[in-house]
């Protein structure tokens, strides 16, 4: 008889939880903010990743705003936190640019615009 291995970063073993019918709750995120009025889902699947796309160290100080959109482009409004933070994005952002893009598989944004501030 094999001995079901447990996944360290949940306690309940996969077949447990098929049996049980459960799932981790953020897979169901994007779909219930899709839902909401006035909520954007590319921003709201942006919002949801952005710490994956960007990185921890600059997630912390960085939040999406808005998509902008200028005649045929979309622009990302990015808060940041400190001059010095936007000072790095600035930096940063074609390469920003390209993992948003990336991760969504389209041209999603063409730019961004930073906006400095309280997050």
């Amino acid at each position: 008889m094999k001995k079901q291995q447990k996944n360290p970063q949940n306690p309940i073993s996969d077949r447990r939880q098929q049996f049980l019918g459960l799932h981790p709750i953020s897979g169901y995120a994007p779909k219930i903010l899709r839902s909401i009025p006035g909520i954007d889902p590319q921003l709201a699947e942006l919002t949801l990743h952005w710490a994956e796309l960007i990185g921890e160290n600059l997630a912390k100080f960085t939040k999406p705003q808005g998509l902008l959109k200028r005649e045929a482009h979309k622009i990302l409004d990015l808060r940041v936190s400190s001059g010095a933070v936007a000072l790095e994005i600035q930096h940063e952002t074609p390469q920003m640019i390209e993992k948003i893009n990336g991760f969504f598989g389209f041209g999603l944004i063409t730019g961004i615009k930073i906006s400095q501030g309280p997050l």
